[in-house]
């Protein structure tokens, strides 16, 4: 019959398992919680196999460890994709909001505008355009003697200071 793994290991080995785990007191327990452990894990080899027994239990870890990390990743991923949702959600009512205030300012440049344009003093048109009669003559002098030249591109009329210059 082999030999029995060490009291020493069995404790390494439920550590192993589960670091937070509390100690049996007495070895028996001790042997005991390791065979649930074995049972836990679907080990069903030789249980006086110490390297047998640690590889199973180190590959139990290692699948536990992986599975937590590919859960942690899911949750992330969902996380992720709640924050996109959640973005595009408040996104368009962002541009509402952004769109609104626009739409305020706007009307409070419109309002200012009007009350500027209503306050401006009435301007008297008539002054502002009148040529007196001098400048108009004077101008009237000045191109009346001068060639006129039509381009056949369209019905523009060019005045000219000198024919040549078209």
């Amino acid at each position: 019959m082999a030999d029995k793994i060490g009291i020493v290991k069995v404790q390494e080995l439920i550590r192993l398992f589960d670091p937070s785990t509390i100690m049996p007191i007495n070895e028996k327990e001790q042997r005991s919680k390791l065979s649930q452990i074995l049972t836990q894990i679907n080990y069903f080899g030789r249980r006086n196999d110490e390297q047998a027994v640690e590889l199973a239990i180190i590959e139990h870890v290692e699948k536990q460890l992986a599975e937590e990390e590919q859960r942690i990743k899911q949750q992330r991923e969902q996380m992720k994709d709640k924050m996109r949702q959640l973005i595009k959600k408040e996104f368009p009512q962002q541009e509402q909001r952004h769109e609104h205030q626009l739409e305020h300012i706007n009307e409070i440049h419109n309002r200012q505008a009007l009350e500027d344009f209503h306050n401006i003093p009435d301007l008297n048109l008539d002054q502002m355009f009148k040529t007196n009669v001098e400048e108009i003559d004077e101008i009237h002098q000045k191109y009346m003697n001068k060639p006129f030249h039509q381009t056949q591109e369209s019905n523009v009329i060019i005045l000219c200071d000198a024919a040549d210059e078209v």
